[in-house]
């Protein structure tokens, strides 16, 4: 059997052989050099899908670091509207809710009463914070963590006191707790810069006679 394009005694020369032929030798690609195709194809490749896990990344850590900012601001807006800002405006905010408290008391007033009891307990457990914060020394600042301690015990004894007796010793030493955290704040004057009488929060009561 004959071979196809086998060449024969009646075939051309090679010179003269048809181009179109399929046995013609084959040209390399004029764009991309004989053996450089298929690399030159991967790196396209690679670097499309490089591009493309930028983006991909890109995008996903905006919604993740806009959620964490969002959480954040969040946090720093979550604080109670009766917490004072500083030692000064939590003492202010103690005299006039304690002077409360006798005021519901006496009419009977209890869910008002409630109310400011919670509160006053809440800011009588924040004074140790804002002692802190206000960079006293460890010696003044025990001084008004144990302040704080005894007003809360002593608001719960006011709470509890059956009779008008009990109810004055209770107020009495209340007071004393807190003209011991004035004394403080008097002798630590430079830490508290002076503001505007009323100015320690929204959540300050007028203290009453």
């Amino acid at each position: 059997m004959s071979r196809i394009c086998e060449r024969g005694k009646h075939d051309p020369p090679p010179e003269r052989r048809d181009p179109r032929s399929r046995c013609a030798p084959k040209r390399p690609a004029r764009w991309f050099p004989e053996g450089r195709t298929g690399i030159g194809l991967a790196v396209l490749v690679c670097a499309l899908g490089a591009s493309g896990c930028m983006r991909s990344e890109a995008s996903s850590s905006a919604p993740d670091e806009a959620g964490e900012q969002s959480a954040y601001t969040a946090h720093e807006h979550h604080a109670p509207a009766h917490k004072p800002h500083d030692l000064p405006g939590a003492l202010q905010s103690l005299r006039g809710r304690c002077a409360a408290l006798v005021k519901h008391r006496s009419q009977k007033e209890t869910p008002q009463f409630a109310k400011e009891l919670q509160e006053a307990l809440d800011i009588a457990g924040w004074l140790p914070e804002l002692a802190a914060d206000s960079d006293l020394g460890r010696a003044e600042w025990d001084r008004v963590n144990e302040a704080g301690k005894r007003l809360a015990d002593q608001l719960s004894k006011l709470d509890d006191a059956e009779s008008d007796d009990a109810a004055k010793q209770a107020r009495e030493q209340i007071e004393s707790d807190l003209d011991s955290v004035q004394e403080v704040i008097h002798r630590n004057a430079a830490l508290f810069p002076a503001r505007p009488v009323g100015d320690g929060h929204a959540g300050h009561h007028p203290q009453s006679e």
